[in-house]
Parts: C-alpha cells; structure tokens; sequence
C-alpha cells in the first residue's frame, strides 16, 4: 500500500477533489462501498482511541453529513439530467442552459462545502495528534478506493 502525504493547501485540495469524485460511488450509494466506508470510519475510530463521547460525536456529525450530501447529490442529478435534455434539444434555449450550468455549479459547490464543513467539524473534536492521524489515514483511504476503482 502507497502513503500518500499532504503537502500544503494543494494537497488539501487534492483531498476533497477525492473525496467529492468517490463519494457518489463509494459512499452515497448504500451498498458495498458504504459497507466499506463504514468499516474505515470505524477502524479508523478504534485507531484514534476516542472516548465514548467523541465516537458519538464522530458518528452524529458523519451522519449528518451523510443525509446532507445525499439531498444535495439527488438534487445535483436532477439538475444535470436537466442540463443533458435541455443540451439535447433541437434549438438549445441558451438562457435555459446558462440557468441551469448555474444550478448545477451552484449543486456542486454545495457538495464541495459539506465535505468540507464535515471535515471541520470532526477535526474540531479531536486534538493535533489525531487530526493529523485522521487525515492521513482518510488520505490513504481514498487512495486505494480511487486505486481500486480505477482497477489497479
């Protein structure tokens, strides 16, 4: 297994671009990558050697976040299946299609910032040593999920 290392405000944002591109398959969809991610949440909670109290905590932020991102994703599909339709018309209305790239931008942001917003509040649970534990941890996940996905 490669580490993966975070340098700076780049590899932060490396992350999230990550974590945004697998969530729809490896998280939001209740199957075997929810499965998947749960058994990583939790090794990774056992890792960090959380009182009961911040276990809790971790898992109500993560589902919150969960229902959030699950909302704004559903939302996001309507309005690129909107998108392709209105692209897909024989005299494309313009303004229609501006609207709606606006939409779904605005869709995409939304997503962007949840993840963001829930990695804030984790991290605001735990103290320096396990928020750099935690995020390398989740970095190396993320990589073999996207290595996996990928099929290598």
């Amino acid at each position: 297994m490669r580490k993966v290392t975070i340098n700076g405000k780049k590899g932060v944002v490396g992350l999230i671009v990550a974590a945004l591109l697998l969530a729809p398959s490896l998280v939001q969809a209740q199957g075997k990558g929810w499965e998947q991610y749960k058994e990583h949440k939790a090794k990774i909670m056992k890792e960090l050697k959380l009182s009961q109290d911040e276990s809790k905590k971790m898992q109500d932020i993560d589902e919150k976040y969960a229902k959030e991102r699950k909302d704004i994703s559903d939302d996001l599909k309507k309005n690129q299946d909107e998108l392709k339709q209105a692209m897909a018309a024989s005299k494309p209305d313009e303004s229609k299609i501006k609207d709606l790239v606006s939409t779904v931008r605005s869709d995409q942001d939304k997503l962007m910032d949840s993840f963001k917003s829930q990695r804030n509040d984790e991290l605001g649970i735990l103290n320096p040593m396990q928020q750099g534990k935690y995020l390398l941890a989740t970095g190396d996940w993320h990589h073999e999920m996207k290595e996996k996905q990928e099929g290598k």
